[in-house]
């Protein structure tokens, strides 16, 4: 089942639909745009989104004319004063 029946079904059963991006494709490639246009079709009734950094915000955004309002920035990233390797001791 590809991305678009995946959204189609979960509107007609009026469920919520979120997106999670992990990418930064380009636009100036034949790859790209081809793949920014099926995401502007396949992404036009999303409800939220998720990027992994505030660059891939931006640029889902820009690519697939996503309200950046309903786009949310969480970070892959680790707080290092909480999380820290184990030394040899623990």
């Amino acid at each position: 089942m590809t991305t678009l029946h995946v959204f189609s079904v979960a509107k007609a059963l009026g469920l919520k639909t979120v997106y999670t991006d992990h990418s930064l494709f380009s636009f100036n490639d034949m790859a790209g745009i081809s793949l920014n246009k099926l995401n502007k079709w396949n992404l036009k009734e999303l409800d939220a989104a998720i990027a992994v950094s505030h660059t891939c915000k931006e640029n889902f955004c820009l690519r697939n004319k996503i309200d950046p309002n309903i786009c949310f920035a969480i970070p892959n990233s680790v707080d290092t004063i909480k999380f820290r390797p184990a030394n040899q001791k623990e």
